[in-house]
Formats: structure tokens, sequence, C-alpha cells
């Protein structure tokens, strides 16, 4: 545990009502110098309440009161409080500019605040975000467009910039406070481990970082204490190492979590997809067959190629190699477009839904009737009725919070978006259901949600699901088997007893070298494995 130093932030009965209804109840919170703090809770508990309140954003209630480095501090903050306070935010937008380098997504801050960076002068700007890159060893250009950097960059960007921020107050400021709002949902692993080590520089300088996360392996790998929030109270407040995975998920639902296993799919029915030396650029020849009802994984390090079927299947990277067939449909895969994928009735759930699987400024209605719309259209007009009773229908059946087709799907947590998302495609009842990275960004009890109705769905309708994952026990739990990738190939299959959250780990963390050694396995026919 990293020794902590005085207090930067105490939170003290900090309330806030909304309408009548409390989104915080008497919340007390104490974040230290040189420490990680996590921040837990379910969406909906008040961790984004708490947040906007540290940031000034919110105005608490009456009675609330924060202190920052032991003083109390006026409520309710006034705009620029929280960076006056060394306040920095990174958080899961990670408010950064398309269109823009990287050298002046560093300098916004500072030109914001009329920091030494104005007037702009270009040079003087390229060669202080140079040296700030190379002080935080990333090897990013700072004439690079933000728009080709992957998401661990950006994210790492981010970090940086608020990291600066802190540093910017001067010496004598006192410790600074770094909060991450789920910063690494759409990150690699590869990626959060780089995050992570940054995180543990900025504390090394006495800082503190309130982390938010519903990745409990992140939060214990990542911070010292844990404050658990529910209903917008604090219920737990723990030191990390002292508590298992499970103590955390009970006490951010609110009771024991079982987690079962799947039941194996009956195999004796036709394949859904066949495929025979499916391959691109990158992927060496891959031969699968995928019975109706089965979920079949597919995981890997990142740059392994494990989620390239996913996004060649929906049509999504272009013409591939190999063949394709669908219910006994064989095409050439250089004949593969999007327009066919959807004719074959194959859907796809990307990793990240909020920028490719849905339109955040459109409400849930018009966002989950739109693969169906066809259906409530007669003579080139929408019945609108249809379509909001369809709509309705859904949010119910898929438990999708708040039950109001007419809110902004930007407006939902991430476990309701994705919900929507599911429900959106499955109400097509698809052939092939195509996954990547499913609860990615969710938390506990909408993760068990989610896994219920891809396997419900999956037994129901006998469609074939293909899932791309790096959580090994999110597919140990949600599959009937995983294929593991390593150097672009496919190096081991697992089913059966063979099948779980360790065995997957060590077949990907050894996959490098096994395929160094020429021991690359051919995939078999599920009915094989049975």
């Amino acid at each position: 545990m990293t020794p902590a130093g005085p207090p930067v932030v105490e939170l003290r009965s900090v309330s806030k009502t909304f309408a009548g209804v409390a989104a915080l109840r008497a919340v007390d919170l104490t974040v230290r110098a040189g420490e990680v703090h996590g921040l837990l809770g379910q969406n909906g508990c008040g961790k984004s309440t708490l947040i906007k309140v540290l940031a000034g954003y919110h105005a608490p209630d009456e009675g609330s009161e924060v202190l920052v480095r032991g003083e109390a501090v006026t409520l309710p903050a006034a705009p620029g409080d929280a960076a006056r306070w060394g306040f920095t935010f990174v958080h899961q937008n990670l408010g950064l500019a398309e269109g823009l380098t990287v050298a002046e997504n560093l300098g916004l801050s500072r030109i914001a605040t009329g920091a030494a960076l104005r007037p702009l002068d270009a040079r003087k700007l390229r060669r202080w975000a140079a040296e700030l890159l190379a002080e935080f060893k990333l090897a990013i250009s700072p004439d690079e467009l933000l728009d080709h950097l992957d998401g661990t960059d950006r994210a790492l960007l981010a970090i940086v910039r608020a990291v600066d921020q802190l540093r910017g107050r001067g010496p004598d400021a006192g410790p600074g406070l770094l909060v991450l709002d789920e910063p690494t949902v759409f990150l690699p692993r590869s990626g959060v481990d780089r995050l992570f080590g940054l995180v543990r520089d900025v504390v090394a300088t006495g800082a503190a970082v309130l982390f938010v996360s519903h990745d409990l392996d992140e939060v214990r790998t990542v911070t010292d204490r844990v404050t658990v929030l529910r209903d917008g109270q604090v219920v737990a407040q723990a030191v990390t190492g002292q508590t298992t995975t499970a103590e955390l998920v009970s006490l951010i639902v609110g009771h024991e979590v079982v987690q079962g296993q799947r039941a194996a799919p009956d195999r004796s029915g036709p394949d859904r997809l066949v495929l025979e030396g499916a391959s691109s650029g990158r992927l060496a020849p891959v031969d699968l067959r995928v019975r109706g009802g089965e979920v079949v994984g597919l995981t890997g390090l990142m740059g392994s190629s494990y989620d390239e079927l996913v996004y060649l299947l929906s049509g999504a990277r272009g013409s591939f190699a190999g063949r394709v067939a669908i219910d006994g449909a064989s095409v050439p895969a250089s004949r593969w477009t999007t327009g066919l994928a959807r004719r074959s009735n194959i859907a796809l759930v990307p990793g990240d839904r909020a920028r490719l699987g849905a339109a955040g400024e459109l409400t849930v209605e018009e966002n989950v009737t739109l693969p169906v719309l066809d259906s409530f259209t007669r003579r080139g007009l929408l019945d609108q009725k249809r379509v909001r009773a369809r709509s309705d229908e859904l949010v119910e059946e898929f438990d999708v919070r708040p039950r109001r087709s007419d809110a902004l799907f930007a407006t939902l947590s991430g476990g309701n978006q994705q919900k929507a998302v599911l429900g959106k495609w499955l109400q097509t009842e698809p052939a092939l259901l195509l996954l990547h990275e499913p609860t990615q960004g969710v938390d506990v009890g909408s993760r068990e949600d989610i896994h219920a109705l891809i396997g419900s769905a999956a037994e129901a309708s006998g469609m074939a699901v293909l899932c791309a994952s790096t959580d090994y026990n999110e597919l140990a739990r949600l599959c009937d088997r995983v294929l593991v990738f390593a150097d672009d190939q496919v190096i081991d299959e697992l089913s059966g007893a063979a099948l779980t959250e360790g065995a997957i780990a060590r077949t990907v963390l050894q996959g490098s070298e096994t395929t160094t050694r020429g021991e690359q396995r051919h995939v078999r026919d599920g009915a094989d494995r049975g």
C-alpha cells in the first residue's frame, strides 16, 4: 500500500437532492496525498454526482462541507474554484479536440487559463509539448493530429495534460487531486498497464488520485483504499488489499452475486456459421464452424488480431480471403460487404458503443427501432404510434433505465446503453451476433443482466454468437469454447473443464512463445469438442 499523507480533500455529510430525489446522502469521503482512492458503485449510485460536486458543477445541499488541504471552502463553488484548489479531471470522453494536433491539445488548458503560452507561439508550443511527451515517455509526435491516435494514446495524452495542470500550480501550492472517471473503458490491457504506470508516477509526486472504475481487477491493481456507494450513501470504506473481489461485488450490488456457468448448448443442429480459410492482410487463415445456440469466444493480447473476425464478418473492414457460409449459403469472402452481412442477418455490437453502436444525440426510441423501421412504414409513411409501442416494449423487455423511450441515448448509463444496443439487434433475430467487449465500462449488476440476455437469446433463438473480449472471467462464464489468438493466428481452443479464467489467461500470456515454437493448433468443429 502506498504511504498516505495528509488529506487533500475531505467531504463531510455531503448531500445533493434533485427535485426531491436524493442523489447523495450525507457522504463522507477523504482522499489523502500519495494515495490512489477507488470510488465504486453501480450506475446511478451517485458517483457522477459526487464528482460534479467536486468540480463545482453541482451545488451540494445546505449542511454539506468540503475541506481542501484542511481548510473549509465556500459552497457552492464558483466557476474555476476547482482548478484553483488544484483539482483536475479526466473523464471517460477525455475532453480532447478532434482536428487539433497533440501539441495543441496539450496546450488547451494553459491557453484557456492564460498561462505561459499566450499569445500563442506555435514553435514554443511544439517545443514545450515535445519535452512534456518525452518526460512521460510517450512516443507521440507533437505534430500528430489527434484523429490519428488510438484509444490508449488519447487517454495517456489526457492524463499528461491533467498532470501538467497539477504541476502548473507551483511548488508551494500543496498536493493536488487528479480525478480519473473511467478513463480505461475503451483501452486494451496493454493500454491500461501504461496508464497505471502513469498514475503511480503521479502519486509518487505527492498528489492524490480518485479513481472511478467498474473493473474490479483494475481497482484491486491500482488503488490503495476504496469507498463504495450504493443509493447515494457510503456503504463501505476499506483498504483494497484487505478485501476480496467477491466482497467488493457484494458491497456494490447489496447482496451476494452467484456467477453461474452457461449450460452446454445442443450441438446437434446445423451450422449457422462456417468459415473456410478466412484471412485478411493481418489474419492468418481460420477454419471455424459455429452451431446454433453456441457462444464462441475470441481472445488474445492487443495486436494478436483476436477481434479481426468480428469486424471482417460485419463487413466493416472490407472484403477478405476464404469463404463464408451463413445457414448454408456460401459465398467467396472477396465479395463480402456490409450490405451482404446485413442481408445474411448478421448483427454487430461494437466495442465503442457510444461512437459506433448508437447515435447519442437521438432518443432511445430512434436508436432501437432503426433496424426495423421498414416494418413500421406503409406507402412511405412511418407509423409513429407503432414505433413508440415497439420501443416501449424493448425498453421494458431489456430493462433499460430510465424506462423512457424519449430519453436521449447519450444520457443513459453505460450498462443501459449496452442493453439498448443489444435489444436493438436481438429483436431482428440474427443468425449470427457479433460482440466486441460487450461489458466494458458496465457496472456489476448490468454486466450480469447483459450476460443473461446474450445467453438466453442464443438458447431461445438458436443464433450463433462470436464474442471478442479480453475479459477472461466473462469468456469463461459466457462462452461454450474460446479461441485464443497470438501473432495474428489461432493458437489454441479451450472448452469444457479446460475453459476457466485462469486457463484462458495462461494460454494468452504464453501465446507468443507458443507461436514462436510453431505449435499452432487447428480449430475444430464445436461438435467435436462436445
